[in-house]
């Protein structure tokens, strides 16, 4: 008995990309973006938080910019979005030019099966098949990913700002609250 080698394939998703063309890129550009965009979309939490922290400073009163936060955080969340909406876009573009391609790579070898096989399936099933694995695959490459990148930055980034922002002692809240001294500082100031 001898063993055959396997042929080693690419990844599932190098294959499918191969169907992209010229526009593998946009996949990784809007994949990006989607991860931008998560990163973009924590800071309107931050500046909610820088907010309250001047808020529940004691002593501190309400703070100057306070307003000012909220527009960053207005800002901050809109920014977001439209870094989302176009990595989205990039995303679409190049799953449409896969799925597109994939319907034509099927029909092209169906071309090549013989008769016989159109007899044992129907071609109205084999249709619905290859239209409906193809839109999966789109929902796949222009939804599930970016979706799975944003997903995994958000909390990595989370994590980060947590522990940067109340190193010292993390369960002591009044190590997050700065100085009344730099407070008021900073409060002259803005």
């Amino acid at each position: 008995m001898s063993k055959q080698k396997k042929e080693k394939q690419p990844p599932v998703l190098g294959r499918l990309l191969a169907y992209a063309g010229g526009h593998k890129w946009l996949s990784v550009l809007g994949c990006g973006l989607s991860g931008v965009s998560a990163a973009v979309g924590i800071f309107p939490f931050v500046f909610v938080w820088y907010a309250a922290r001047g808020i529940l400073t004691p002593g501190g009163g309400v703070p100057a910019g306070l307003a000012r936060y909220g527009w960053y955080a207005l800002a901050a969340a809109l920014l977001s979005a439209a870094i989302y909406f176009a990595g989205l876009m990039c995303t679409h573009l190049a799953a449409f030019r896969v799925a597109t391609n994939m319907r034509k790579a099927a029909a092209a070898h169906l071309i090549d099966l013989p008769l016989g096989y159109f007899n044992a399936n129907l071609t109205g099933r084999l249709r619905k098949q290859i239209d409906d694995n193809a839109a999966l695959t789109e929902t796949l490459l222009a939804h599930t990913i970016p979706d799975a990148v944003g997903g995994i930055v958000t909390p990595i980034l989370a994590v980060v700002l947590a522990h940067g922002a109340c190193l010292p002692d993390p369960h002591d809240y009044r190590a997050c609250l700065p100085d009344e001294h730099d407070d008021r500082e900073r409060h002259e100031v803005l």
